[in-house]
């Protein structure tokens, strides 16, 4: 179609200079118009055609990014729940110090939590179960100091809502 409409404007310009009695010159003057005006049509509506196929390869991008943040995110709060019982585990076990570093991992990734994306979740729960946490890593350092001893039954609890609420977390981020 594009090269038919060329050669029609082509055609219908010799035609009309003929009709008119244009010298030769004078043709290809209107001839040479003719095909820069074409030139430059084509090339504006390929700059138009591009744009947009820039656009849709953003957009494209942008949405992947998101969904790669997505599935990081979801293996972070996997990570961490299964962290969080590990924790657990040394703390029953009586590795103080193994669970302080652990638990630090998992209050560090707890913070992170408020600044995903498009998450709904109960802000003051969070708040609560971070602080929890600050306050499960002073309990766990006055033991391994030996200024406190740690109520292990309390810190078991702590932990699970803070297991629970991950896997909240979890599933909303696996709805996505």
């Amino acid at each position: 179609i594009v090269i038919l409409i060329f050669l029609a404007g082509i055609v219908t310009i010799w035609l009309a200079a003929n009709r008119f009695e244009v010298s030769l010159p004078d043709k290809l003057t209107y001839e040479g118009l003719w095909v820069s005006f074409y030139g430059v049509a084509l090339t504006f509506f390929q700059v138009l055609k591009l744009k947009g196929t820039a656009a849709a390869t953003e957009k494209a991008i942008n949405e992947t990014k998101t969904q790669i943040k997505l599935v990081l995110s979801v293996a972070q709060v996997a990570k961490n729940t299964s962290e969080l019982r590990y924790v657990k585990e040394c703390v029953t076990n009586g590795k103080m110090e193994l669970a302080r570093l652990r638990l630090g991992d998992v209050k560090d990734f707890m913070t992170a939590i408020g600044f995903i994306d498009d998450l709904d979740y109960d802000k003051s729960i969070y708040k609560k179960l971070v602080n929890t946490l600050e306050s499960n890593l002073n309990s766990l350092e006055q033991e391994i100091n030996k200024t406190q001893s740690l109520d292990k039954n309390v810190f078991s609890k702590d932990i699970e809502k803070v297991v629970s609420f991950l896997m909240e977390v979890e599933n909303k981020l696996k709805s996505k």
